[in-house]
């Protein structure tokens, strides 16, 4: 049975305390609770257009709410950093499991290794995998557009170099379900965050 001082009280509360984009200046400072519903949002709007079964749209979702659950612990990464060499990425992610373990241990003991699952799923090279993937890349693509729109230099920089060439990665033959996806990112990232529609 689910503990509520787990729940309300818990470690996953504090992906709401997370911050991303860390190293750069930025006029709105992303949690890891703000990426992690966008990430959700984004891949229950691919899976819907790619016109998955139920099942599979349900575990998708699950998976993108959880992909990143361990930052709870461990802090959010730099993607460069956490690229930068094979062995770095193979630590980091010996740890990222281990903390993913503790978090959904601490929130749901009984069900941890169903969370656990997920949240592996939502890492692997699988349809699920690549997904909660690209979904992760559009709620950076988005992110970094509005910061743009804002006149952040230091966002747009990101946008013509990282962001870029994290673009071209979904270029791969595994991700070609993708192809009619990343022309329209193309045009976003070349010039087309300046379009970023804001309600007043």
């Amino acid at each position: 049975m689910l503990d509520m001082n787990d729940v309300v009280l818990g470690p996953a509360i504090r992906a709401s305390h997370i911050s991303r984009y860390s190293t750069i200046p930025v006029n709105h400072r992303e949690s890891v609770a703000e990426h992690s519903f966008y990430v959700a949002f984004f891949s229950m709007l691919v899976a819907d257009d790619l016109m998955l079964v139920d099942s599979k749209k349900l575990w998708i979702h699950k998976c993108a709410l959880v992909h990143d659950l361990e930052e709870c612990l461990t802090g959010d990464f730099l993607r460069s950093f956490k690229y930068s060499t094979s062995e770095l990425k193979e630590a980091l992610d010996r740890g990222a499991l281990r903390a993913a373990q503790e978090t959904f241990i601490d929130i749901f003991d009984s069900q941890a290794h169903w969370y656990v699952d997920a949240w592996k799923n939502a890492k692997d090279d699988s349809i699920t995998g690549n997904i909660v993937r690209y979904a992760d890349f559009l709620s950076v693509v988005a992110y970094l557009s509005k910061e743009s729109a804002m006149g952040n230099q230091y966002a747009q920089k990101m946008v013509n170099t990282e962001l870029l060439t994290y673009w071209n990665l979904f270029n791969a033959p595994e991700f070609v379900i993708f192809k009619d996806y990343q022309e329209q990112i193309s045009h976003i990232l070349q010039d087309g965050w300046q379009e970023v529609r804001v309600t007043v």
